[in-house]
């Protein structure tokens, strides 16, 4: 294995704690008000999910796209009333 298979590795583990990160906060954010989030948490969720795709664009790497879009299927299916 030589340091750009490390570096990657490095990487990709590191933007997967990300998303982990990702989908704990939007729990934190939102789990508490399951059914009765105003229209201002709906616009904050999606600006949250919109800078942080902005930031896996930043990559060019379709791997981590794939991933990223995946978290945000998980946090959509959490929390359908949030991304009508």
């Amino acid at each position: 294995m030589n340091i750009s298979e490390n570096f990657e590795e490095i990487i990709r583990n590191f933007l997967q704690d990300e998303l982990r990160w990702l989908e704990e906060e939007i729990d934190i954010l939102y789990s508490s008000n399951t059914q009765k989030n105003s229209d201002q948490d709906r616009i904050s969720a999606n600006l949250i999910l919109d800078i942080v795709m902005n930031h896996f664009l930043e990559w060019d790497n379709n791997e981590l796209m794939e991933r990223f879009m995946g978290t945000c299927e998980n946090i959509k299916k959490k929390y359908p009333h949030l991304f009508k």
